[in-house]
């Protein structure tokens, strides 16, 4: 049985058509690897040695200087003739120093040709270790696929089989048909579940090897410099697109290995049976007893069923299970049951005195124009003033696909990003960690159930313990067990530009004078905490999943809300909102403040100054627009 198999890839064109394409494992194969080595060339284009010759000034002013042995060494990628076990111990010498001064002192203090150094290295690294290990599985796949390097003709490649059938046939001779063909069957598929094995167990190990480094280049994303982004980013965007080639062929692999030992186990059964009618009838020069031959035939059917890999679900299938198991609670659109109307398990997390009085609620204006916006909020005769823009995201293509969590997984599961961990950046023991965005998931937002899939975390849920013997989702109300995890305040769209393309920018952002500064996601489950802060800029916060409760303060009350006097949060109240203590500040809680639930598809503009509380009421998607 041959592992090349067609594979059918569907892809979205120019027109936006589906378009399906019927390929072979090993044309897919072909096309990873084609993929990889075209970095080289990228590198090349991309970036031109007169462009670093342009960057080792403004990196040797801040102590670049240090590093000119091993910058040259480096710059041999360059060269047509590189030496890429050279160019990769130098690079990785040199991004080692920059991690180094990255992590030296506050990350202020750190000039940005340090990150931009950091990001180059980590691009030259991975380029080079990528060249130098593909060669290697390169062979394996053409060794898996009957194409030696050395000649691809159909006589040199039956060689080593013509020899193992005359060999085979020689140890068995004068055994009666049926036990010779048994054994040889039994030796052939040996043979190529041992081929089939070492060709899945290489597509793993260069699964592993390119995870590791979409790993390093996302860690060169968030902490390396702008000016060699570009080059960058589209790195990442090759390493990426051979990772789910690689997925395609170690599911098409893992389905080929199953139907395999399936069959095999029916050929051999069948084999034996007939090995032990033989010997029933009475052939005596059976050098083993039929029955021997027809268990030992169950025994190796066994052996394989139960070690041959689980099949793996075809995408669409896969989708619809995770649709069914989704974690948002805005399902309406997807055809199931549950609504958000129907779920007010969520007002059990709202914060004491919240929505007391509908004249201190924030009003809502569906899309009003420009010209209202910035005469009647922005620019109110009294001040600039909070209002919630309804049906101000109709063009969002996020508001649907996000609620699928296949698609945040298929696009950007693979994506190492930073985690806060614990209650809030307020509170002891609050931290920030790197992992992947299914990682996230899979602790923070959903519970895995039975079936290996990703059960749905109720709106009334806060996170839960994450253990295999566990799993108990914590509701509302009560202490989570363990620390929440939360996307907050995330540059994501620089990072997975992909995500880019479903959202929208408000044209309100036109009406500042610098435009948009930066542009921020916030994921995560209910109970997440946004601590009582102001901003210096326009924010405009478009809730895209679930809900959130926003408190806001005018910062006229500024001294009553009793801001932290030094550090690093002059900007963040002393106070909790959830749990005031009116003895310690007693100015507190005679402060008037407006309030609101922000649902999926409104805006809420928060001018500059504004105080703001902010809390997940339920698994939490949101995007902010800080703009001056």
């Amino acid at each position: 049985m041959s592992a090349n198999h067609p594979i059918t890839q569907t892809y979205t064109d120019a027109s936006g058509a589906h378009v399906s394409q019927e390929t072979t494992s090993s044309s897919h194969q072909d096309s990873c690897y084609s993929g990889l080595a075209s970095l080289v060339e990228l590198l090349h284009s991309e970036l031109s040695i007169e462009e670093l010759d342009k960057f080792w000034p403004d990196w040797d002013a801040v102590g670049g200087l240090q590093c000119v042995g091993f910058r040259g060494k480096a710059a041999l990628a360059w060269q047509d003739d590189a030496c890429w076990q050279d160019v990769h111990f130098a690079a990785g010498a040199l991004q080692e120093i920059c991690w180094e001064k990255l992590h030296t002192g506050h990350w202020m203090d750190v000039h940005p040709a340090w990150r931009d150094a950091y990001t180059l290295y980590t691009v030259l690294v991975l380029i080079a270790g990528l060249t130098l290990s593909t060669a290697a599985c390169r062979h394996c796949v053409h060794a898996q696929h009957g194409c030696d390097s050395r000649s691809s003709g159909w006589q040199h490649q039956l060689q080593p089989v013509q020899a193992k059938l005359t060999a085979l046939s020689e140890q068995y001779q004068g055994q009666p048909w049926h036990q010779q063909h048994w054994q040889l069957s039994q030796q052939q598929q040996d043979q190529q579940e041992q081929q089939q094995g070492h060709y899945l167990l290489c597509l793993q190990q260069q699964q592993s090897r390119l995870l590791n480094m979409l790993k390093q280049l996302d860690l060169a994303a968030i902490m390396g410099g702008p000016r060699f982004r570009p080059l960058l980013d589209k790195v990442i965007a090759a390493v990426d697109q051979s990772l789910l080639h690689m997925q395609l062929l170690l599911q098409q692999q893992q389905q080929s290995s199953l139907q395999g030992s399936i069959h095999g186990a029916e050929s051999n059964s069948a084999l034996g049976a007939t090995a032990a009618t033989g010997a029933a009838a009475g052939r005596n020069s059976v050098s083993i007893n039929g029955s021997e031959a027809a268990g030992q035939a169950h025994s190796n059917a066994k052996r394989r069923c139960l070690h041959a890999p689980h099949p793996v679900q075809p995408a669409d299938k896969a989708e619809q299970c995770a649709r069914n198991a989704m974690p948002f609670s805005c399902r309406q659109q997807h055809g199931t049951a549950h609504t958000q109307s129907s779920d007010s398990s969520w007002k059990q997390l709202l914060p004491p005195g919240s929505m007391r009085a509908a004249s201190a609620v924030v009003r809502v204006v569906d899309a009003p124009s420009l010209e209202q916006f910035l005469t009647s909020y922005m620019m109110a005769p009294g001040g600039p003033i909070p209002i919630v823009l309804g049906r101000a995201m109709t063009n969002w293509p996020a508001l649907i696909k996000w609620q699928d969590l296949a698609y945040l997984s298929k696009v950007a599961g693979r994506r190492t990003v930073p985690i806060e961990v614990g209650q809030h950046y307020l509170q002891e023991g609050w931290g920030t960690t790197l992992m992947t965005l299914d990682e996230f998931i899979r602790q923070h937002l959903a519970e895995s159930s039975t079936s290996g899939h990703l059960a749905a975390a109720p709106a009334n849920a806060v996170a839960g313990p994450n253990t295999a013997a566990s799993s108990t989702i914590v509701q509302a109300g009560s202490v989570a067990a363990k620390p929440v995890g939360y996307l907050a305040q995330h540059q994501l769209f620089d990072h997975v530009p992909a995500l880019a393309a479903d959202v929208v920018t408000p044209d309100y952002c036109m009406l500042g004078e610098n435009g948009v500064s930066s542009i921020n996601a916030w994921f995560g489950p209910a109970g997440t905490v946004t601590p009582l802060h102001q901003d210096p800029e326009h924010n405009l916060l478009a809730q895209v999943v679930g809900r959130k409760y926003v408190r806001l303060y005018d910062p006229a009350h500024s001294e009553q809300l009793y801001p932290h006097k030094e550090g690093m949060h002059t900007n963040t109240s002393q106070v909790d909102v959830e749990h005031p203590d009116l003895v310690q500040f007693p100015r507190f809680g005679k402060v008037p403040y407006l309030d609101l639930v922000l649902e999926p598809g409104q805006i809420l503009y928060i001018p500059p100054k504004w105080w703001h509380f902010v809390k997940g009421l339920t698994i939490s998607f949101s995007v902010s627009f800080w703009w001056s």
